[in-house]
């Protein structure tokens, strides 16, 4: 009796050992394989050296980590999912409005602005200055003139636009910029980071403004004038701004305004429409100051 318990005992031990050095020289490269791959024959070459008892143990280790799918599927236990893809998310710089596109191009290139310009860029009269503490004035401008501005300067002056001129100031640095009426067809292009921009006006007579300095003030006309008139349109981007006299005849004001932000108005007046905007949706409120408005002005808030 006592030795068919000390046999039973041997036995155990020699299967326990032979178990043990199956685990130790069987190649790692073929549980890999086992475990990574999810069609059957991978699974099967891996067990195919053993046999009897041994292959079986193999076969119930390796059950509960591959299971046995058609090639291409994916594996389901054993394996990481695959990564997944995070939509980025929108930051304030993808709502900001795009007037012309000029701040930050230091190209600053014409070609994109031919049909606003009217004509061959190459044929603008250049004005460059290049003293910071300087004044300069630009004459009165009519018919089919062109003057482009650049350089740096203290104060630029510009008398005033009439028939088809253009004037583009987008390749100036100054800290204050006044401009006289601008009359009929011309244009008016400014284009700063922090300017102080004067219209004295009026503008009028279907001219079109397009002003961008986002930390800049710009103020229009005089207290009890006319300040815009007559289907003209004004395109501004600026911290502030302030517009002194009225606005009537069909006249559109399209503002952006930046962060921190104010409008103040004194009149709307024969159709006049003051629209404005915050640069991001998420910025605080603008301080209004609006004045009175009347026979079909309307003032009203452009959401994002």
């Amino acid at each position: 009796m006592k030795i068919s318990i000390w046999i039973g005992i041997a036995l155990l031990l020699l299967v326990v050992a032979y178990f043990s050095s199956l685990a130790i020289t069987t190649p790692k490269s073929s549980f890999v394989a086992a475990s990574t791959q999810s069609s059957f024959p991978a699974t099967a070459n891996a067990i195919a050296p053993l046999a009897g008892p041994a292959k079986d143990s193999v076969v119930a280790m390796l059950v509960p980590t591959v299971s046995i799918q058609k090639p291409g599927e994916p594996i389901v236990a054993g394996a990481l999912p695959p990564p997944q893809k995070v939509a980025a998310e929108r930051g304030p710089d993808d709502e900001r409005p795009k007037l012309f596109g000029l701040l930050g191009d230091k190209r600053r290139n014409l070609d994109k602005f031919n049909v606003l310009l009217r004509g061959d860029p190459a044929k603008f009269d250049i004005r460059h200055f290049n003293n910071r503490k300087e004044d300069a004035t630009i004459e009165a401008l009519a018919g089919q003139a062109k003057v482009k501005v650049t350089g740096r300067l203290k104060f630029l002056n510009v008398e005033s636009l009439n028939g088809e001129a253009i004037l583009d100031i987008r390749e100036l640095e100054v800290q204050e910029i006044t401009v006289g009426p601008v009359n009929g067809a011309s244009t008016l292009i400014i284009a700063t980071y922090k300017t102080e921009i004067y219209l004295r006006g009026p503008v009028k007579g279907g001219a079109k403004v397009y002003i961008e300095s986002p930390h800049g003030n710009v103020t229009i006309g005089s207290v009890g004038e006319i300040s815009v008139d007559g289907g003209t349109e004004l395109n501004i981007y600026t911290k502030t701004l302030a517009l002194k006299g009225t606005a009537a005849g069909g006249a559109r004001i399209n503002a952006t305004m930046a962060k921190g932000g104010s409008i103040s108005f004194e009149k709307l007046d024969g159709g006049a429409n003051l629209i404005y905007r915050k640069v991001y949706s998420k910025d605080p409120d603008l301080l209004l100051e609006p004045g009175e408005i009347r026979a079909g002005g309307i003032f009203r808030e452009l959401k994002n």
